[in-house]
């Protein structure tokens, strides 16, 4: 059995006019966020023990603290950033098995259209709801009847559980 979290970066500011989109920080309310989510997922069981993650400035910041709470390790991937659905299945499927549980923070549209296109099944609420939208700080969790990652593909994952930061307050 694998677990994947799929984790969309926390809301970012767009105070600082003329930066570059890679390098936006995470906005007070994505701070919170952020922080709300990394409790959460400490709850979690099984809880990610690997977090792969964008290289962008706020999918870091959302990862953090995340990190600090729950000692995860991590690598950053610019293949994350912006990334489509296929090239997050590749990364994921690449994952080393040592891990029963990992977290992919990353953007929309891709990640979004990633966590939908792993659901085959799960838990139908769950299921309408992600459909619906992928807001910033969203969490998808995906379980998968599978011994190893290279087995984890589009199509075979049931959603567990659909969490907003406004469900986590």
């Amino acid at each position: 059995m694998k677990t994947l979290y799929c984790l969309r970066h926390a809301k970012s500011s767009w105070g600082e006019p003329g930066k570059d989109d890679h390098e936006r920080a995470l906005s007070p309310r994505g701070v919170r966020a952020a922080e709300l989510v990394a409790v959460y997922l400490a709850q979690r069981a099984p809880a990610p023990s690997f977090a792969l993650c964008s290289t962008a400035r706020r999918a870091l910041d959302t990862l953090e603290p995340i990190r600090r709470r729950l000692g995860l390790s991590y690598a950053t991937d610019g293949r994350l950033y912006l990334a489509a659905p296929d090239a997050i299945a590749e990364r994921v499927a690449a994952l080393d098995d040592a891990h029963a549980a990992a977290l992919v923070v990353g953007h929309n549209p891709g990640l979004h259209a990633a966590a939908l296109g792993y659901t085959h099944g799960g838990d139908r609420a769950a299921r309408a709801r992600l459909r619906e939208r992928f807001p910033t700080a969203a969490l998808a969790v995906l379980a998968f009847e599978a011994g190893s990652w290279s087995e984890v593909a589009l199509g075979t994952g049931s959603l567990v559980e659909f969490v907003t930061p406004r469900d986590l307050v």
